[in-house]
């Protein structure tokens, strides 16, 4: 068994120097670290809702001073798909995450003879009618590194990002509003990124549909086209929308008249265009016309292509998860495999008045992938030109 001698600071000015037990890169818990457990126990909602609401709850943890997460605590749910919960595991790489500490929290597995005040099973705490006890049952019962409940519900984790976003509050010393976090950018950077496994099924996945010959290689632009009818619907940021997917598509061709890569990755809610993509025959008048066109415009596509023919468009998703370790929870998954083979792009396109657009930007920024534009009703426009210091916060 390895040791190490971790020395430390963490915040306000606590110092750590001991001896303990197990590899950076374990999930074994230390005794010597503070710890925290979030108590909601599981996420809701969409991928990217998921993961802004872990970053701000990493966030949190470390403003106050915790060193570890109980792992068992952050579970995620399939929710448009299985709408069951799963390990964070399942689908990250938490060895690697690991290997970040002490600039990021170490996610631990509860360890009963550390953590007595912790039911693993029922990821919950052991209760004495009003009082927090250890597993045996005396009350009162405190050790170092005993978890700290957190609260906060997922909305409030939330609501902290997108204020966090938008470059207003501090959540830690010595920020200056706008400031992006370190540990937000070490996440960017690919402290957080899916577990060797998952890992494989995507490069098999892009393998098999990205052309490739040599003259063009393996390149390809990603488009987040959110012209999904829930977001016809939003009432923000109007002004900024582009609602019909061949108008995006005249735009990228007019920008390059001749093609930048071989291969466009669309990531894009098929199902929902397929749900309201087609004339109602007994109303007409009630049929969603944009949603009708867009879909016959993604489905041309992916069949015929862009760029005349010379550029291939396709889709990732779910539907890729068939078959697989993952196929029973393939919507969250399938949302994971999208966003981060859309990060590594030759180019990105996206809109300023979506989350997961603003993400992929953010992300591909950190990464020194700056050649990032958004397109809005007069055409495409670079979101991420030279000289910037720090990418627009997110503004709708």
């Amino acid at each position: 068994m390895a040791f190490f001698n971790i020395s430390f600071f963490i915040g306000g000015g606590v110092f750590y120097n001991e001896s303990v037990e197990a590899p950076l890169t374990s999930t074994k818990a230390w005794s010597n670290v503070t710890t925290v457990a979030w108590k909601p126990a599981g996420f809701y909602s969409g991928f990217r809702n998921q993961m802004m609401a872990f970053t701000m709850f990493v966030l949190d943890s470390i403003k106050d001073e915790h060193g570890q997460i109980i792992i068992e605590s952050i579970k995620m749910k399939d929710t448009y798909g299985s709408n069951s919960h799963f390990d964070f595991e399942r689908i990250w790489d938490v060895s690697h995450w690991n290997s970040f500490y002490p600039r990021l929290p170490r996610l631990v597995h509860a360890d009963e003879k550390i953590h007595t005040h912790f039911n693993a099973t029922k990821v919950d705490w052991y209760w004495d009618g009003e009082n927090i006890t250890d597993r045996y049952g005396l009350n009162g019962i405190k050790t170092f590194a005993n978890p700290h409940a957190c609260h906060k519900q997922q909305s409030q984790l939330l609501g902290m990002y997108m204020r966090y976003s938008k470059g207003k509050g501090t959540p830690w010393d010595g920020a200056k509003e706008g400031d992006i976090h370190p540990a937000d950018i070490l996440m960017r950077q690919g402290a957080l990124r899916p577990n060797p496994k998952l890992q494989r099924i995507l490069q098999n996945v892009v393998d098999r549909n990205i052309k490739s010959d040599k003259n063009w290689g393996n390149d390809y632009i990603t488009l987040h086209a959110r012209v999904e009818p829930d977001m016809q619907a939003h009432p923000v940021c109007r002004q900024l929308k582009v609602f019909k997917l061949d108008e995006i598509f005249t735009s990228l061709e007019t920008t390059w008249p001749e093609p930048p890569a071989h291969n466009l990755f669309l990531p894009i809610n098929r199902e929902s265009l397929e749900h309201r993509g087609y004339p109602n025959e007994k109303d007409p008048n009630s049929t969603n016309w944009i949603a009708v066109n867009n879909l016959k415009a993604l489905n041309d596509a992916v069949s015929k292509g862009l760029w005349d023919g010379r550029v291939k468009v396709y889709e990732l998703g779910a539907r890729v998860l068939e078959g697989t370790d993952y196929e029973h929870i393939s919507s969250t998954t399938g949302s994971a495999l999208n966003f981060f083979h859309a990060i590594n792009a030759k180019i990105f396109i996206g809109t300023p008045i979506s989350t997961y657009s603003h993400d992929i930007m953010t992300t591909r920024f950190y990464r020194n992938l700056t050649e990032n534009y958004k397109y809005l009703p007069a055409g495409l426009e670079q979101w991420t030109p030279p000289g910037i210091k720090r990418p627009e916060g997110f503004g709708c």
